[in-house]
């Protein structure tokens, strides 16, 4: 039980929150080889996308907290 934020080097496009559970963004970034990942999404309860910019053949999917 608890709240954490962290800050990474983005280029953004769009605004708004968004929250999900660390442990599976973790897993998502981990599972990538490259240096770069392009995250869509496309509101604040549809699914996530994470795309390897080196890896073409590879998604990762994950859902939002509803919060």
């Amino acid at each position: 039980l608890g709240e954490n934020s962290s800050t990474i080097d983005t280029k953004v496009t769009g605004s708004g929150e968004i929250s999900l559970n660390s442990r599976y963004l973790i897993d998502a970034l981990g599972a990538f080889r490259g240096d770069t990942t392009t995250f869509s999404c496309n509101g604040k309860v549809e699914a996530c996308i994470l795309k390897s910019d080196d890896e073409e053949d590879y998604l990762h999917v994950i859902m939002p907290l509803k919060s």
